[in-house]
């Protein structure tokens, strides 16, 4: 690397004078020109894997001999072909619905009630039934007259051919374990593309990440086999053992009428006079776990080899996706007439995953390729300004998002104290004037406005004529402007009800008090509470780390992710500008940086201290800090601190002359906070 003599910050003129107005910006190239034939290999990569796991399946299904069964030139490639298709229609549901990042909700009902009215959701149900039908089709095929599971049951020499009803028990066995696949699918979101987000120390110092992406596949999925294989054996004997109940108790009739209504259609079938009953029985039920096992392997598999090829880095060979590409031999096989226009595009566009690529991309580049990290710097030629400021302004603005979220979420909050401390004032103003007007008012007040002091511990019937406690009830709803009845309408008859009957004359004081507005809301409340501390009120809960989260990353998808490589990205760059910014362009914005880093981390540090916890949080313990510990959320103001200490560290010296001041160096040091060590530069 070059070093520089000249003292930091260097003179702001060398930036403009660098650039000739009559320079050109090469073509560019959109940034999906690049992603897409990356994804395009991707599918290709995942579509061969699984390939070879449908030839596996294939040999297994097959009841041929030893030599045909392994020979792919025959039944057994044939077989492979038809078991792809299933496949297929697993990776239609992964390219509908993939999204970069976790699934943001605040509560589980929440989510269903979103995936419910999904009709990508719904989609997704349909292409597991249809592949688990494709599959189930196979299957019988390739059992032959073998397995027993023809339409038509032969029986014995005396007994007329009869519709058989074990295939019709596979079929339903399949659409049943579609079903819950789907609902599996849905609960862990398959759909999610988890990106990597290691530290930068863990990446390569080189120009090129050289680990071939073959040998990385067999690795990582090897790794996950046993724990694949052991899932898909489990719900295996959870479907074995809930098939039969279901069967016989729901769908037998309806499955045997429509495969009789089916069957009758091309075969001459006797009449329908209901199910005859299995045959074979120790066969069947090895035919179901050995299907229904195979069927979940192929559909675990097929989601667990797509996630693995779709979340690998933006890299092609080893070298940045919109860089220059290398041989082995360091000749270029691919050029890029304006690799960081392509990125920059990237980051400003619109789709999710274009965006989030482009910040992995950057992220890489900033931390594993410093001569295109050096580019960044140099790049100044630009219509609308340098690549540094435009990626600058880009990261920037992923913390920007974040402090708009929050003043979003805090905004209720804030609106509520007003309208309590309006409400307050009112009552204050109303009571003044009460005793202003009791004061100027002639003669004595009547006794029989005041109420009467009654001992809880004797309980007094009323007299005669003087009101009940329903009618107390009855008489006190709606007596406050804009109050809200604290009883249903039904209530509210019942209780004047009660009053013409003169029931509550022979009530306790304890059941009077139950039958009070405050004693029903109580016991209203209570059954609420045991409701949602039950497992039935589990998905009608929103934790306090659930709402923090979503004011904090966003909805509906969270944006963490992008987050941590914005920030990395940033702070790595102006780390590096130290030495590889000739132009001085990074030094004019570093107090921009340090300040919008310390605001998103009092913001974040604020809103966990700030935000109300939903009242369906039983968990949540006021008293108890912890209870405002969110992990993911400590781990990005982690980031920001770490980031924010770095820059401080390294350009501390030269706040005055970069334009911090005392406060704002003040304020950026107690965002970090303590624990910076003696090597913290103080201001001069």
């Amino acid at each position: 690397m070059a070093t520089r003599t000249a003292t930091y910050p260097p003179a702001s003129t060398t930036a403009a004078t660098a650039s000739s107005p009559t320079a050109t910006t090469p073509k560019m190239r959109q940034y999906k020109d690049f992603l897409t034939p990356s994804m395009h290999r991707r599918f290709t990569n995942a579509s061969l894997a699984m390939l070879a796991v449908c030839y596996i399946e294939a040999v297994f299904m097959s009841s041929a001999s030893l030599f045909w069964r392994f020979l792919p030139i025959g039944m057994t490639g044939v077989r492979t072909l038809l078991l792809f298709l299933p496949v297929l229609a697993v990776f239609v549901i992964r390219l509908s619905r993939h999204h970069i990042g976790e699934r943001n909700t605040t509560s589980g009902l929440e989510t269903a009630f979103q995936l419910v009215t999904s009709k990508s959701a719904w989609l997704s149900l349909g292409w597991y039934l249809f592949s688990a039908y494709f599959f189930g089709e196979v299957f019988i095929w390739s059992k032959g007259a073998k397995g027993h599971l023809g339409w038509v049951d032969e029986g014995r020499s005396y007994e007329r051919p009869r519709l058989n009803e074990n295939p019709i028990l596979l079929r339903t066995l399949f659409g049943v374990v579609a079903i819950a696949q789907t609902a599996v699918h849905w609960y862990f979101d398959y759909d999610g593309v988890t990106v990597s987000d290691n530290e930068g120390s863990s990446a390569k110092s080189s120009d090129v990440l050289d680990a071939p992406l073959p040998e990385r596949s067999i690795r990582t999925l090897s790794d996950r086999a046993l724990p694949l294989l052991k899932w898909c054996f489990q719900g295996t004997i959870l479907s074995i053992a809930t098939i039969g109940f279901v069967y016989f108790v729901f769908m037998r009739r309806f499955a045997w009428g429509s495969a009789y209504w089916i069957g009758s259609t091309v075969l001459t079938l006797p009449y329908n006079s209901g199910p005859p009953g299995l045959t074979h029985a120790a066969g069947l039920i090895w035919q179901a776990f050995s299907s229904c096992l195979l069927l979940l392997l192929l559909w675990e598999t097929s989601n667990a080899v797509f996630s693995f090829y779709i979340s690998q880095p933006p890299t092609k060979k080893g070298y940045p996706l919109t860089g220059a590409i290398k041989d082995t031999a360091g000749t270029p096989i691919a050029r890029s007439e304006d690799p960081n226009g392509s990125l920059l595009a990237g980051l400003k566009s619109k789709k999710e995953l274009s965006k989030s690529f482009a910040l992995w991309e950057l992220y890489l580049i900033c931390t594993s390729f410093p001569s295109r990290r050096k580019s960044l710097f140099k790049d100044v030629e630009r219509a609308q300004s340098s690549t540094w400021q435009q990626i600058s302004g880009l990261c920037l603005a992923e913390l920007e998002a974040i402090r708009t979220r929050i003043h979003i979420a805090l905004a209720p909050t804030n609106g509520e104290a007003k309208l309590a401390e309006a409400e307050l004032q009112r009552r204050q103003y109303e009571s003044l004037v009460s005793s202003q007007q009791q004061q100027h008012s002639y003669g004595l007040p009547k006794i029989a406005n005041k109420g009467v002091a009654v001992d809880p511990r004797v309980a007094i019937p009323p007299p005669a004529g003087t009101g009940s406690v329903a009618g107390n009830i009855a008489k006190s709803v709606g007596q406050h402007p804009g109050a809200q009845s604290p009883l249903s309408p039904i209530a509210t008859k019942l209780a004047m009800k009660a009053k013409q009957l003169g029931y509550d004359r022979a009530l306790t004081a304890e059941q009077r008090a139950q039958l009070s507005p405050q004693g029903i809301t109580a016991r209203v409340n209570g059954a609420l509470m045991s409701m949602l501390r039950s497992p039935v009120g589990i998905p009608f809960r929103q934790p306090f780390a659930r709402v923090a989260q979503v004011a904090v990353f966003g909805v509906p998808n969270s944006h963490r992710i992008n987050i941590l490589h914005a920030v990395r990205s940033l702070t790595a760059l102006v780390l590096a500008s130290k030495t590889e910014d000739d132009y001085g362009q990074v030094s004019h914005d570093i107090p921009v940086i340090i300040r919008c880093f310390t605001a998103t981390i009092n913001d974040i540090q604020s809103s966990l201290a700030q935000l109300t916890p939903s009242w369906t949080d039983v968990d949540f313990d006021p008293q108890n800090p912890a209870s405002r510990k969110v992990e993911s959320i400590d781990e990005v103001t982690n980031e920001i601190k770490r980031g924010l200490e770095q820059i401080l560290l390294e350009f501390g010296e030269y706040a005055p002359t970069m334009g911090l001041t005392r406060m704002d160096m003040r304020l950026a040091k107690e965002a970090v906070g303590k624990g910076m060590g003696s090597e913290m530069v103080k201001v001069r």
